[in-house]
């Protein structure tokens, strides 16, 4: 994962906010909490909420066309 973020960085596709290691962990921490929430209280988080955190992570936003939904992770 770090290697990919490194690609991703090197072309530009998202701001080096972090080093590529530090953002595989943080990316992979996020992922695995927001599983076990979803665990604990099933569809407490839609998928938009979901893609928001993730992407803040690595500083991308949501595109404004997106269409909103409110379909559970």
């Amino acid at each position: 994962m770090a290697r990919g973020f490194a690609a991703w960085m090197a072309d530009g596709i998202i701001e080096p906010v972090a080093s590529p290691d530090t953002l595989a962990t943080v990316f992979r921490a996020l992922v695995v909490g927001l599983e076990m929430q979803n665990r604990v209280v099933p569809g407490a988080l839609d998928i938009d909420t979901v893609t928001a955190a993730l992407g803040s992570v690595l500083g991308v936003d949501l595109p404004s066309t997106h269409r909103r939904t409110t379909a559970p992770i």
